[in-house]
């Protein structure tokens, strides 16, 4: 079974994105989870962190347990977490 863990942000990348992702590494198993980051309308360096992410992954073969949405306009906390949860392919959704 694969879980999707949903994280929509905006604005927060070292606050909250960055710890709350250093978490989920610590503590998680990854082999089993996707981790879906949802980004809308960021103007920090959130970009930049998902892209670094995306390649930690990559090194990891990992590949295919990170995903992310992007949206150029602040769309809110509710779409933000459809929009994550759209492009999650697990079957469970955290």
């Amino acid at each position: 079974m694969k879980y999707s863990i949903v994280i929509p942000t905006y604005n927060n990348c070292d606050k909250y994105l960055k710890p709350c992702v250093d978490s989920i590494l610590k503590y998680t198993d990854m082999t089993d989870v996707e981790l879906v980051i949802s980004y809308n309308g960021c103007t920090d360096e959130t970009k930049h962190y998902v892209t670094y992410l995306t390649r930690m992954f990559e090194s990891k073969g990992l590949g295919n347990n990170i995903k992310y949405y992007a949206s150029e306009k602040p769309s809110g906390f509710a779409k933000a977490t459809n929009d994550g949860i759209k492009v999650s392919t697990g079957d469970k959704i955290v």
